[in-house]
């Protein structure tokens, strides 16, 4: 069993934060769009695709892209969409793991222009969710906000990626989500498996995230419902720029339009919550007291 200090933990967990924040959040237009396929040096875009020989591949593209239809679209924030994508031959989506990402080409007159998100649901066989947020000036992040509509189609690559849920039963050791922003988009679809998944029905969870405000915390709705549901299931959150609610009417609110408002719910939001910039006393005080956690 390997255990750190409070200190080398954190450091561990920001360094973790930043790459997640960085490979999920990176959206602004350059001159080259290679670089974006450069990330696999650090293990996240790897080309394996996991495999199910009862779910093919119906590709009418010899490089793997498939045309799909966007069923869905939603807002978790002012600044956060979350895109449904179904395949639109009819068939059965590719597996994924939870915490992989999906590819993306938009053509923009003769140039085809392509990205990476995050999914952010577990895999259902149906379709892929991804949650984008708008980046100034982000071609792409503006495209799939302001002009991509439902019915329309694009261009999706197979899922792939090594950044995964851990799938072994036997293991028991308690969770560590930390994200932060947009961050929280791989990790969404890693909750989405926890809850649907019974090997994790008696692991403990700490999902910590960091946000500017309640008004742009993702899936906040979602996270508030699930720590009030799964007692192990502890949710802790740092708003660097928000202040203590202030309860005015006993109207409880959960609609997802009005979370997009800013309109806070009365009950308790998190296991707890702080304001300022997460500090290594937050960590200190929210992490599992054994360190031994995945």
């Amino acid at each position: 069993m390997v255990r750190f200090s409070n200190q080398a933990l954190f450091l561990m967990l920001c360094g973790a934060f930043a790459t997640a924040f960085i490979l999920s959040g990176a959206n602004i237009v350059t001159r080259s769009i290679s670089p974006q396929f450069g990330i696999s040096s650090v293990g996240i875009a790897s080309p394996r695709v996991v495999l199910d020989r009862h779910r093919g591949t119906d590709n009418s593209d010899p490089n793997g892209w498939r045309k799909f239809v966007v069923s869905q679209k939603s807002f978790e924030t002012p600044e956060v969409a979350s895109i449904v994508l179904t395949p639109s031959s009819g068939k059965s989506t590719l597996p994924f793991r939870p915490g992989q990402f999906l590819g993306l080409r938009i053509n923009f007159g003769e140039q085809a222009v392509r990205r990476k998100y995050s999914l952010s649901r577990a895999d259902n066989g149906h379709n892929y969710t991804i949650s984008v947020k708008k980046e100034q000036d982000g071609l792409i992040s503006g495209y799939l906000h302001d002009e991509l509509s439902v019915g329309q189609i694009i261009d999706i690559y197979t899922p792939g990626g090594d950044f995964t849920l851990d799938f072994s039963a036997a293991n028991s050791k308690p969770i560590v989500m930390l994200t932060a922003g947009i961050g929280i988009s791989p990790i969404m679809s890693m909750v989405d498996e926890i809850v649907r998944n019974p090997i994790y029905t008696d692991r403990p969870v700490h999902f910590i995230h960091c946000a500017r405000t309640r008004k742009l915390h993702p899936f906040r709705t979602f996270l508030r419902r699930l720590h009030l549901d799964r007692p192990n299931f502890k949710y802790y959150i740092a708003y660097s720029q928000d202040t203590p609610l202030v309860k005015h009417s006993n109207r409880e609110t959960t609609d997802i339009t009005e979370e997009a408002k800013g309109v806070a719910p009365v009950e308790a939001e998190a296991t707890e919550v702080r304001y300022g910039r997460l500090t290594e006393q937050h960590l200190r005080d929210w992490l599992p007291m054994d360190k031994d956690a995945e």
